[in-house]
């Protein structure tokens, strides 16, 4: 190991007042005699019956991590609802773990704030993003800090409170001097219960919100390629006087600009999706939890990024107990927060996801649950992208190649409905306008000290306008951006044909297509130039 980051870390060791204290075995820089991994030893925990095995040799992890903890209590921390706001009690704190000396006195990061979590390392694993806040009666905000826990200032307080951030990479844009570092972060919106994704820069400047899923978005993890994999919350009513909680939340994928949203995974009734990590081999593991508390605990999933579709592989069963977050270690080796069925606190296990169990202790405290875990080692950040993303507009663009193109067998046929138009709905839960988090928080207000969101309402629907389906089963519509947009196909009497239950949008100045109605991701478009194409786009209630 050589250059910058062995400098930073000889000089964490090195330095007066080392941060990991006398009783932390320093890390060795360059290569490690292999008679010093007798040192890393991986305690078993009794009583988990087939998942917990007897303390067996492990290999070496030769990372430090922050860790994220909460004080025990008895309403557990779960992955059921929606947005994560409510998981950050007070006394929640970081600390940096040396995992060479699981045994050590740990450093705490934050001991200034009244709670802070959820941490991110920069690139570079020399600074972390954390949410936090410093009194009891402040909303989490978005904080950054040196990987040391020094010089933490804010980044951006958004008035309802910030469930998570993470590190962006690069966004190019022709109106900008020069591309500047940003951030990703969930934030409340009065559009959705389960809140939003917006961006920033570095500074907390330039917030605009990337998307617009009607019972909400959380949970942001930004991918190998450069897209962020987040949590959309979907329920089911559609009446505009029922009140139905979210009863699912898929994962989805989006670029840092808004653009191109896209589901990663099918939804699954009942269950909550949330994403963890991605390894270096592209596995994204996420977990799955029960919408329904009682219905058991969450089990980690994993799947290959580029094979999303495919049915996940269970990593944790979880009838063993819920599993938390996870983050990837060396040699197919995964950090994972796991609480046994029986009882106890979270603790961070060691998983081997190629053996599978037993899992391996690898830090706990016993008046603590650990229940977030990031590496401290240097990654690829994901290369830069240009942005066809224009704010002087209100309008974007939706093309479809063919409109019975769809299904898992690529064609469907219309059952003598000849499909003849296409009707644009619009989704929303609320009518108040939307509003983009401030730098401020309204510190001392009802909502900043609440710390809770209100329940969601039923999904209320507009019909903007219908356009024509040429011949070939094309169209080309333009429609309003930044709104939650379901279609629906409709043959010549009006009658429905198809209809799209997830919602999408465009951003401003966005172009999007499709290959048809509900088409399987696999399958490619085919190569000819449609009718819709040839003409100009059909405007549906687009703002002059």
């Amino acid at each position: 190991m050589s250059g910058p980051w062995a400098e930073y870390r000889t000089a964490m060791v090195d330095a007066p007042g080392c941060l990991l204290g006398p009783a932390v075995t320093p890390f060795v820089v360059g290569r490690t005699p292999a008679a010093s991994w007798a040192t890393v030893l991986f305690l078993a925990l009794s009583g988990l019956g087939g998942l917990v095995a007897e303390p067996v040799a492990a290999g070496p992890v030769a990372d430090r991590a922050v860790v994220g903890q909460i004080p025990p209590r008895d309403d557990k921390p779960a992955a059921n609802t929606p947005g994560g706001f409510d998981e950050l009690p007070n006394g929640s704190r970081l600390i940096l773990v040396d995992f060479a000396n699981p045994d050590g006195a740990p450093w705490v990061l934050t001991p200034d704030f009244t709670a802070a979590g959820r941490p991110t390392p920069s690139f570079d694993a020399e600074r972390i993003l954390f949410v936090a806040r410093r009194g009891t009666d402040d909303v989490p905000a978005v904080w950054e800090m040196d990987a040391d826990g020094r010089n933490p200032r804010r980044i951006v307080a958004p008035a309802g409170g910030a469930g998570r951030a993470v590190y962006l990479s690069t966004v190019y844009s022709l109106d900008a001097a020069e591309p500047a570092p940003a951030v990703a972060f969930h934030a409340r919106d009065p559009h959705a219960a389960g809140g939003a994704l917006y961006t920033c820069t570095a500074t907390g400047d330039a917030v605009q919100r990337i998307t617009y899923v009607p019972h909400g978005a959380s949970d942001p993890l930004l991918l190998a390629d450069g897209r962020l994999l987040f949590s959309a919350w979907a329920g089911a009513a559609r009446s505009l006087d029922s009140i139905a909680p979210p009863l699912a939340a898929a994962l989805h994928t989006v670029y840092p600009d808004g653009t191109d949203v896209s589901a990663f995974a099918p939804a699954k009734p009942g269950a909550a999706y949330r994403a963890s990590c991605e390894t270096d081999d592209g596995w994204i593991i996420f977990n799955e939890a029960p919408t329904t508390p009682a219905a058991g605990g969450a089990r980690l999933m994993a799947v290959r990024r580029t094979e999303s579709w495919a049915e996940p592989r269970p990593l944790i069963p979880s009838d063993e107990g819920t599993a938390g977050a996870a983050a990837p270690l060396d040699r197919g080796k995964l950090a994972v927060s796991f609480r046994a069925r029986k009882g106890g606190t979270f603790a961070l296990y060691v998983l081997d996801m190629d053996a599978g169990g037993p899992l391996r202790k690898l830090y706990d405290d016993p008046d603590w649950d650990e229940i977030d875990v990031a590496i401290l080692r240097p990654r690829v950040a994901p290369a830069g992208r240009a942005t066809v993303v224009n704010r002087q507009v209100s309008w974007g663009q939706l093309y479809c190649m063919d409109v019975a193109i769809g299904g898992k067998q690529g064609l469907l046929r219309d059952d003598g409905h000849a499909i003849r138009r296409v009707r644009v709905v619009a989704v929303s839960q609320d009518d108040a306008p939307a509003a983009a988090p401030r730098a401020e928080p309204e510190a001392g207000s009802a909502a900043a000290g609440s710390g809770r969101q209100r329940p969601p309402s039923a999904n209320r629907e507009q019909v903007l306008g219908e356009a024509t389906v040429e011949a070939d089963g094309s169209f080309f519509l333009e429609v309003p951006a930044r709104t939650p947009l379901r279609l629906e196909t409709v043959d010549a009497g009006g009658a429905v044909v198809r209809r799209m239950e997830r919602t999408l949008w465009v951003m401003p100045g966005e172009r999007r297509g499709c290959i048809g109605c509900h088409e399987h991701p696999a399958l490619a478009p085919p190569n000819r130039h449609v009718l819709a194409l040839r003409k100009p786009p059909q405007r549906v209630a687009v703002e002059p």
